[in-house]
């Protein structure tokens, strides 16, 4: 049997977590932030995206500060 690429194996892990793809798309994001100390900038342009399609990104999927009653 032919071993999986890359590509196959990050899909498996991805199906085997049961992420939506925009959730995975955020932990990416993040990591990649983190790996550029926070630059915006830097990690967008890693990414190959503009600075502010990331931003509206991590906006839009940050996790919501959970409010106790």
């Amino acid at each position: 049997m032919k071993p999986l690429s890359h590509l196959e194996q990050l899909q498996a892990g991805i199906a085997s977590m049961n992420m939506p793809p925009q959730a995975v798309q955020f932990h990416y994001a993040r990591a990649v932030l983190a790996a550029e100390k926070g630059s915006i900038s830097a990690a967008a342009r890693r990414m190959g995206i503009h600075r502010r399609t990331l931003q509206r990104m991590m906006e839009k999927n940050a996790p919501k500060p959970r409010v106790d009653k």
